[in-house]
């Protein structure tokens, strides 16, 4: 018969915890690798830094980038240039009747853009089924648009 196994979840006090000891040493491995340590009840734990490097190296495993679909940028003469004409527009109004808003969005069901792999992956469409927040201000702060 199977059981299933208790997942261990975070409390406020060791999310906390975790953060005090990342200000400490910022490496996110070795906070997860001293957290599961402890969670385990493993004393005089040590971990190195290399172990996953040679593990990736063993088994011939790279990280790559997964190819998507390409975008293009601004030029830097155009950002400047549309900055400038947007800072001369904006002097002729009230802070308070400035709004800046945008949205975000949580792609839900979208892959990891990269992947742990022996070769090369070839690019596919993504999954682009997705949930949008939109939030708004005005230059002061002092009004905020409800979510």
């Amino acid at each position: 018969m199977l059981t299933k196994r208790k997942r261990v979840s975070l409390s406020a006090k060791q999310k906390r915890e975790i953060c005090e000891m990342k200000e400490k040493d910022p490496t996110l491995q070795n906070v997860k690798a001293s957290y599961f340590a402890e969670q385990f009840s493993i004393e005089d734990f040590h971990h190195s830094e290399g172990w996953l490097g040679g593990f990736k190296k063993r088994h011939g495993l790279r990280q790559f980038k997964k190819q998507g679909e390409a975008e293009s940028a601004p030029s830097a003469e155009s950002i400047e240039r549309d900055r400038f004409a947007l800072q001369q527009l904006l002097a002729t109004y009230n802070p308070e009747d400035i709004w800046n808003g945008d949205e975000t969005g949580l792609f839900w069901k979208m892959e990891p853009s990269r992947v742990l792999a022996r070769n090369s992956l070839s690019g596919h469409k993504k999954e682009k089924s997705r949930v949008t927040i939109f939030c708004a201000t005005n230059a002061t702060g002092s009004e905020k648009m409800t979510l």
